[in-house]
């Protein structure tokens, strides 16, 4: 954007905050201006703030990418979540702007949050301060704020101005792994899956289980600058980028929660995982997978929606060097639901926690023992009419010269831990390749 069109816009948004000190008082304010930003949308947050992030849908038709937080919505006590949900719900409602709010939360809703994850929190969602979004072709800039006083102004046009001249980072050496922990071990998991399908062989059920690799690292980790290489990797995903001080969680996932426009719900099941060009998809191991977690969507859905369809044939999904079986579901919504609602319906699915829910949280507290954050989790957006969530997968946690990534495989009777394992590498390889250089001598820890 030219210094003209620069000084013109901002001239604009001058003029709409000083017409919002006529107006009744509110909790969040917003002005929304149209705009030709030609630069890449990522190169914003190279800018500094204490909260950064980024979305692109998974179609890569909508994009957003938001610095800092004029309003935040955050805890880690299990009994705050219904409050803050009606919190942001009642401000989502007020004005004539839909005012969007970004964020995620943690798999186990009922699980105080470890040190690994105690900086994003159980849940924590946010409004940007200064936000561009793209919607297709068409750009625009949303400013948010909670007071309108001339600090305020002076500090959210400096913001603007900081954004719009922004771009991207130039690549730089990532720091290099000195020590790596893996949870669980190849041997450990070895004997817990075969433990798991004993049990799931006698419940007739499914259950996923994850793997962790923390990484110590020879110097602090510019979250960014990961995120810059996994989102040349991650082409056909759901970008996702959320920066808390220091410490960023990041991914790209294949998989989508749930998209809602109005009362209109989309949702899917995503299941059955092997390699391009290969003919392990088509069996019954990875169709009896599948079809737990479609029965399971089908179950969730009743439970929110007035009617749903879904779709009859299965979909093969490539994604990456792997293939995945898809199938799309459809509902209409039931008067009074909301999004927390759906989430709480939808989350966490057979397709990564296991079926039936009930007994998949037992067998998951009997063979797994790290804490999953928000990997697995819901993020995305939600706003008035429209939301857009994803499953947290292929992501990563950055800390300061720690970065945490997770992986997990679906377990069904027949299922064998040498071939579950694998798929779980092949899931973690971006990261592995990074991190997990031959000349590490951590390219195989066990």
């Amino acid at each position: 954007m030219s210094h003209k069109s620069t000084e013109a816009l901002i001239d604009a948004l001058t003029a709409r905050w000083l017409c919002l000190r006529t107006q009744a008082a509110r909790d969040l304010y917003q002005i929304c201006l149209d705009g030709a930003f030609t630069r890449p949308l990522p190169g914003v947050l190279s800018v500094s703030s204490d909260r950064k992030l980024y979305w692109q849908s998974r179609d890569g038709q909508t994009e957003s990418v938001g610095l800092g937080a004029a309003l935040e919505v955050t805890t880690s006590r299990p009994e705050d979540l219904p409050g803050l949900w009606d919190r942001m719900e009642t401000v989502g409602h007020q004005g004539d702007t839909p005012i969007r709010f970004f964020g995620g939360t943690s798999f186990e809703a009922h699980q105080t949050p470890d040190a690994v994850w105690q900086p994003m929190g159980l849940m924590r969602f946010w409004v940007p301060q200064v936000m561009l979004q793209r919607d297709k072709h068409h750009t625009h800039l949303v400013v948010s704020t909670t007071t309108l006083d001339d600090g305020a102004l002076a500090r959210t046009v400096q913001c603007v101005k900081s954004a719009l001249q922004a771009q991207v980072s130039p690549l730089e050496t990532l720091p290099v792994s000195l020590s790596c922990e893996v949870q669980p071990t190849l041997s450990q998991w070895q004997r817990r899956v075969a433990a798991a399908t004993q049990d799931l062989a006698e419940a007739q059920g499914k259950l996923v289980l994850s793997v962790r690799r923390s990484h110590r690292l020879s110097g602090c980790l510019v979250p960014l600058q990961l995120f810059q290489r996994l989102q040349s990797h991650g082409q056909g995903g759901f970008q996702y980028y959320f920066q808390v001080d220091d410490n960023a969680f990041m991914g790209v996932s294949p998989e989508c929660l749930y998209e809602r426009h109005l009362t209109c719900l989309a949702t899917e099941a995503l299941a059955g995982t092997a390699k391009r060009d290969s003919q392990l998809l088509d069996t019954p191991k990875e169709n009896c997978e599948h079809d737990f977690v479609v029965r399971d969507m089908k179950e969730a859905l009743a439970r929110v929606c007035t009617e749903f369809v879904c779709q009859p044939n299965k979909e093969f999904i490539n994604w990456q060097d792997l293939v995945h079986l898809k199938t799309g579901l459809t509902g209409t919504l039931k008067a009074g639901v909301t999004d927390a609602h759906i989430i709480q319906a939808l989350h966490p699915s057979a397709a990564v926690l296991g079926y039936p829910r009930d007994k998949a949280w037992q067998w998951l507290r009997n063979y797994e023992d790290h804490a999953r954050g928000w990997y697995a989790g819901p993020v995305g957006w939600f706003e008035r009419d429209r939301a857009q969530f994803a499953v947290a997968l292929r992501c990563a946690m950055v800390a300061s010269n720690q970065i945490h990534f997770y992986a997990g495989a679906g377990l069904v009777t027949a299922s064998h831990p040498l071939e579950e394992w694998q798929e779980v590498q092949s899931k973690m390889r971006f990261f592995k390749e990074n991190f997990e250089s031959p000349l590490s001598g951590l390219s195989q820890p066990l």
